[in-house]
């Protein structure tokens, strides 16, 4: 029997412990500025598709800066275990999302076709970080594939660290209950080949 190729998707439990999360949490909370409503393409917002609530990570913080390169660190682990894609590192800003009851994000994968074949960098590696405990929320579910043998849910518990190639249709389930709040972000590197 074949390996479904989610087998490579790759967490990291208690990437970071409670208190860290904590910390970011209360220390992005105290920055924030400026926070959208989640929509895909040319900046319209579509809430069937894409219902969430989308702020950023101050990269200009040092305390910011440490996690993305803690994160970033670990994302090259796993691409040098798994995939071997030719990364360069975070070259867009760092998601802070917060879906609240009813929100959502329906299937998609996050590579920018428009991005194939330029001197931008494509998106190789998608990674997530779990900052709300699973008590705290109903649905929410970070569902990785179409269906069948080759989907994972990923783990839900506070702190892990889930990593996967851009490239893999995933979708969150509407929330029912509670905010479930996430860090989500790519590792990119030169174009697809």
């Amino acid at each position: 029997m074949a390996t479904p190729r989610l087998a490579q998707i790759t967490t990291v439990k208690e990437f970071f412990n409670s208190q860290e999360v904590f910390n970011l949490i209360s220390l992005h909370n105290s920055e924030t500025e400026k926070t959208t409503s989640g929509g895909v393409g040319n900046g319209e917002i579509d809430k069937t598709y894409r219902d969430v609530s989308v702020s950023f990570l101050n990269l200009s913080n040092t305390y910011f800066m440490d996690i993305a390169q803690k994160i970033v660190d670990t994302v090259d682990e796993a691409n040098n275990r798994l995939w071997n894609f030719d990364i360069q590192g975070v070259c867009e800003e760092i998601l802070y999302l917060t879906y609240n009851k009813g929100q959502h994000y329906q299937l998609h994968s996050d590579i920018v076709w428009d991005n194939l074949n330029t001197n931008i960098p494509n998106r190789k590696c998608t990674f997530i970080l779990q900052l709300s405990s699973p008590k705290d929320y109903k649905g929410g579910e970070v569902v990785v594939g179409v269906g069948g043998l080759d989907e994972l849910t990923i783990p839900k518990e506070k702190g892990s660290l889930t990593i996967f190639p851009s490239f893999l249709p995933h979708k969150v389930l509407e929330v029912t209950k509670g905010t479930r709040q996430s860090i989500c972000g790519w590792v990119s590197g030169k174009s697809w080949k």
